[in-house]
């Protein structure tokens, strides 16, 4: 796979996802998916990245990625992402807010054969939980 399909891979994981468009995404994930650190971690494949999904999109039903920059070396794709929405449902521990949030976020991808089957992810919660009122912003 050339580092442009794999880019492409990832291009359409973000346009999916920003439709909502949850089985489109999971298209893109092999079914024996390894997880690191945030989406689909714990072991459990591309079943625990559908659950990890489900909750955002739960938490945040408007919620949108914007892709800043991408970095391709070989089967590894890197996205510096900005995600925006509003937390009108629970999130993990935290309640509706109702407030809008902006956090960010890096994703490497590792594609193969026209699918993700490794991931790592790391996201800026600490901006969702400050927007979300659950814990104080630091003054400054």
């Amino acid at each position: 796979m050339t580092p442009q399909r794999a880019t492409d891979v990832v291009d359409r994981f973000y346009s999916r996802l920003n439709e909502g468009d949850l089985d489109g995404v999971m298209s893109l994930f092999a079914d024996d998916y390894v997880g690191h650190w945030g989406l689909g971690s714990g072991g459990g494949g591309a079943d625990t990245v559908r659950s990890h999904l489900g909750t955002w999109y739960t938490a945040a039903p408007d919620i949108h990625t914007e892709v800043a920059h991408t970095v391709t070396d070989g089967e590894w794709v890197a996205s510096f992402v900005v995600v925006d929405g509003t937390q009108s449902g629970d999130f993990s521990a935290i309640p509706a807010s109702n407030r809008p949030f902006r956090m960010a976020g890096v994703d490497m991808f590792r594609v193969r054969d026209g699918r993700i089957t490794e991931g790592r992810t790391i996201c800026d919660l600490g901006s969702l939980f400050i927007a979300a009122g659950a814990v104080p912003a630091m003054a400054g």
